[in-house]
């Protein structure tokens, strides 16, 4: 039984953060690859998706992975907005999967209220090509569906598909300051729909607390060289385990679920997790940067280098902690607390 679905976006720190865990970590996970454009150029410039599959297939090399389409503007281009045109039961989306499809795919069967024939279609295109599909619903507080409507749409679901269906119910960005109240919607809902799945059918509840800033309210201090704050989607875990135990964990990796590609101004910063923790420095580039911060991060009561098997982002704050470090970027960076959050939720379930 697979343990762990991380949602991953096709972004490149995303999946240089993928590309580094360690294989017994890849080999005991399902990931959710948000399919985005691929970064424009001179010779490039709609970011062909194909780019993007190229590299997943490579990454995975033969392993299941369910393949999910962005809505983001900022990584989205005109296949990807083509993907969730209803039309003709999604043809666009069935037709990019039957050509890609080596059984490695689990694909996602788009929902749209009121377009339930065309639903019906593309779930019966896509399960005539692969074993199992899955089905995402935004249930976060500013966007996708109310508990009422994702139960009513898992239902229409059940009673049209023929195969194992994964049913992802993404509660988005879920900030500490309202983390109880959030917790408390997905639990209900989670009671809701574990009864009515059928033995082979899976639903996993995934959400990330981590901020867009470390600065925001109810994480750190304005300007602070150093904080710390808890992994909430960690806490909404163990409590749904109590709901059932098949229910398996699912986050965004440590990332924030919305992505700001522009930096803009930034401030070196090393985020390092714990089991249900993170703790991070930052220091000026006149201040020493990334070597500062690593030094600072080895130096803290927290820091718990991961033991039972050898981890990238572990030898990459190391590295930068001896002065070397092999990344001066905020996306090197996202990389390897990426790595390490992956791997040390993994080895803990």
């Amino acid at each position: 039984m697979v343990k762990y679905f991380p949602i991953i976006k096709t972004t490149d720190a995303e999946l240089k953060g993928y590309f580094f865990l360690d294989s017994f970590v890849k080999k005991g996970l399902i990931p959710v690859f948000e399919l985005t454009r691929s970064r424009r150029s001179k010779n490039n410039s709609n970011g062909d998706v194909e780019i993007k599959m190229k590299k997943i297939f490579d990454l995975c090399e033969g392993r299941k992975f369910i393949l999910d389409v962005t809505t983001e503007n900022t990584l989205s281009n005109s296949q990807t907005t083509a993907f969730l045109d209803n039309a003709n039961g999604f043809i666009n989306w069935t037709d990019f999967i039957k050509k890609h499809q080596d059984g490695s795919i689990i694909p996602c069967v788009h929902y749209m209220p009121g377009e339930e024939k065309d639903i019906e279609t593309q779930l019966k295109n896509l399960e005539s090509i692969s074993d199992v599909t899955a089905c995402r619903f935004g249930f976060s507080d500013d966007e996708g569906f109310n508990a009422d409507e994702v139960e009513n749409a898992v239902k229409f679901l059940l009673g049209k598909r023929i195969k194992p269906i994964y049913i992802i119910v993404d509660s988005g960005f879920v900030h500490l300051k309202t983390l109880d109240l959030q917790k408390n919607k997905i639990l209900e809902l989670a009671k809701k729909l574990n009864p009515i799945l059928g033995k082979n059918d899976v639903v996993f509840f995934p959400s990330s607390s981590f901020p867009k800033s470390v600065m925001d309210s109810g994480y750190g201090k304005a300007n602070a060289e150093s904080g710390g704050f808890k992994i909430g989607e960690v806490e909404i875990f163990k409590e749904l385990k109590k709901i059932s135990k098949k229910i398996p964990y699912s986050d965004f990796g440590s990332i924030h679920p919305k992505r700001y590609e522009d930096f803009g101004k930034w401030t070196p910063r090393i985020d390092y997790p714990v089991d249900n923790e993170f703790f991070f420095y930052r220091y000026k580039l006149e201040a020493g940067g990334y070597v500062t911060a690593a030094k600072a991060i080895v130096k803290d009561k927290f820091y718990n280098p991961i033991k039972k098997i050898q981890t990238w982002g572990d030898e990459e704050v190391i590295a930068a902690a001896a002065g070397n470090p092999n990344g001066k970027s905020p996306s090197h960076w996202i990389a390897v607390r990426m790595n390490l959050h992956i791997t040390r939720q993994f080895l803990n379930l």
